[in-house]
């Protein structure tokens, strides 16, 4: 009857959890309600599967002494990896300067990062003044498309430090650790620890996986996020238990907020727990299990409230998405990953060893049947048919996931992967691509009997080669994208030459960028909307001037449509003019209210 009991309240809550996320609020609602509690569905969340990751690694452990034991027999079997992992994560950083590269959209991470921080709501801060420290008004708050699973993460790193957007940095950093860390253990696992570490070598050799582990994206910390869920599955599949079951389905809603296709692990997660999950352990799942449904909720709405064409960006949905989307882009893809151009950041000999190695990989597992590559020692208890069972299963998981992955993002429009600021979303790929190139390795020093610690040399020289790549191309988007030009130029002239930011509020096109900076900023179109409220911080003295960006076409000395001088405000002189692409120079010009306005106001 308790089984019963307990099967029924999830099938409850599944129905509850499904009324609520899609049919209980129309759009606005939703967004006021997703607002409100998405930080406390990832407290909850994160909450409930640290418990069962506790509780799954203590049930292996019988007493304090095993215990002990078990960690330092992990640290002294692991140690090289791990300060291999953080020694090569201070290169990459000494090597490539953290900055904010994709713009606005790592700005608009911040933006959700500090909204969290404040007020425990999550919203993008697209146009806002801030009278003193402590005392803000949003004019323009927004839902922000992006899960929120990494600013959740960063929010509670300002709540260590207090708030910095520099804190970032120091997530990437960790996501990058981690993510080394991880692709080496997953391949220790399946082969051995030698063959984890030249994983490793293989993932940092990336100048892609450089530069963004220095960004201020979520890119990397999704890549890192994957390799959990496959670290789990693998546990999973060794040994599948209730425990282990519920530390995989409650990293699910964790998962699915840590980028918008990573839900697509649920059709990866429920069909192995079906189908290896024994009929006994059903009985000893916890009550936790039961409220997996509600964590979906606020992913739910966000997907609702965002699934429009005004957040994808195009002009119709059907034309943002099709099947002559997906041929294009799988085109640009293989040019992105094989053609060897230094700007992609792409190490193109493990892509050639890759495909190599998953032929090969692919012949032998699911053709010839064979597991003689296969490390059988993390599977001991288990026949060599068991192990092959176990690995066989394993893949087949790993591999339908980067196929939805695939699937779901190469019908989009917009991912062309050989644009420089598309190319982060190629991130999630690479360890695919390390472990096959890695397994080809293998098979090859196994086949012709030479010194594998040749190979280990040749890793560490093709760091050395592919490192400085990471600083072409930085050196490509800057010399093709103005808007990183405009924001770079932009910020480092007000820290030099207008340190006091309670001043003046500054107008410019995109002003979120400037938002999670510390800066008062509106829009031109906030300010065409507000315009009356804006000139009033100026009236009472909350600010003593306003700052206008306007990029200038050289030919014609005139700003952009969208960029045009408002018609009620004065300049009082230009501050800065810079060119920063051919034809096109940024211009900050300083200015206060018309005189004659004010009188009439007054």
């Amino acid at each position: 009857m308790k089984k019963n009991l307990k099967f029924i309240s999830f099938f409850i809550s599944c129905v509850i959890s499904i009324g609520l996320g899609f049919f209980a609020f129309d759009v606005h609602s939703m967004e006021v309600f997703y607002q409100k509690t998405v930080y406390w569905f990832l407290t909850v969340s994160l909450f409930l599967w640290i418990i069962s990751l506790i509780n799954a690694f203590f049930s292996d452990v019988e007493n304090k002494n095993n215990l002990n034991n078990k960690i330092l027999e992990f640290l002294k079997y692991h140690w090289g990896a791990l300060l291999l992992s953080l020694i090569l994560m201070i290169i990459g950083t000494l090597s490539c300067e953290p900055y904010f590269r994709v713009l606005a959209d790592e700005s608009n991470l911040l933006s959700d990062a500090q909204s969290l921080y404040e007020s425990k709501e999550c919203f993008l801060n697209i146009a806002s003044v801030e009278y003193f420290s402590g005392r803000k008004e949003i004019i323009q708050p927004k839902i922000e498309k992006r899960p929120a699973f990494f600013q959740y993460l960063l929010c509670l790193i300002h709540s260590l430090t207090g708030y910095r957007p520099q804190n970032v940095f120091v997530l990437n950093f960790l996501s990058g650790f981690l993510s080394l860390f991880l692709v080496y253990y997953i391949v220790q696992l399946l082969l051995n620890s030698f063959w984890g570490v030249i994983a490793l070598l293989g993932l940092f050799a990336y100048p892609l996986f450089i530069v963004y582990t220095n960004s201020a994206g979520f890119e990397v910390f999704n890549m890192m996020c994957s390799l959990v869920f496959f670290l789990i599955v693998y546990k999973f599949i060794e040994k599948p238990n209730a425990l282990n079951a519920e530390v995989l389905l409650l990293w699910l809603p964790l998962l699915g907020q840590s980028r918008y296709e990573s839900i697509l692990a649920i059709f990866v997660a429920i069909p192995l727990i079906l189908y290896l999950l024994p009929k006994k352990e059903y009985d000893n799942l916890s009550y936790k299990f039961v409220l997996i449904p509600f964590l979906f909720i606020a992913s739910i709405w966000l997907r609702l409230i965002t699934f429009n064409a005004y957040y994808f960006e195009v002009d119709k949905m059907e034309n943002g998405f099709g099947f002559n989307w997906f041929l294009i882009n799988i085109e640009k893809a293989i040019d992105f990953y094989f053609s060897g151009n230094k700007v992609y950041g792409i190490v193109s000999i493990i892509s050639y060893f890759a495909v190599f190695g998953l032929f090969i990989f692919v012949r032998s597992l699911f053709v010839k049947k064979e597991s003689y590559l296969l490390n059988e020692c993390c599977c001991t208890g288990k026949s060599k048919t068991q192990i092959f069972l176990s690995q066989k299963i394993f893949w087949i998981s790993v591999f339908v996931f980067y196929l939805l992955h695939a699937l779901i993002r190469f019908f989009y429009s917009w991912i062309d992967l050989t644009s420089p600021i598309i190319s982060r979303l190629g991130i999630v790929f690479i360890p695919l691509f390390v472990i096959m190139a890695t397994y080809f390795l293998v098979f090859i020093n196994q086949k012709f009997k030479f010194s594998k610690y040749y190979i280990l040399v040749i890793s560490f020289f093709m760091i050395f080669y592919y490192l400085p790549n990471a600083v072409g191309m930085n050196n490509f988007a800057y010399r093709n994208y103005e808007l990183l030009l405009e924001v770079k130029t932009g910020l480092d002239f007000l820290k030099t030459n207008f340190p006091n930011k309670r001043d003046y509020i500054v107008i410019r096109e995109r002003p979120n960028i400037y938002t999670p900076f510390g800066y008062n900023a509106v829009g031109f179109d906030t300010y065409k909307d507000f315009g009356e409220k804006i000139k009033d911080y100026y009236k009472d003295k909350i600010c003593s001037y306003y700052l206008v960006f306007q990029i200038i076409d050289i030919d014609t000395n005139l700003p952009r449509d969208w960029q045009e001088m408002p018609s009620d405000l004065e300049p009082i002189n230009v501050v800065f003019e810079k060119n920063l692409l051919p034809k096109h120079v940024l211009r900050i010009s300083k200015c206060i209210p018309k005189v004659k306005q004010i009188k009439e106001e007054k």
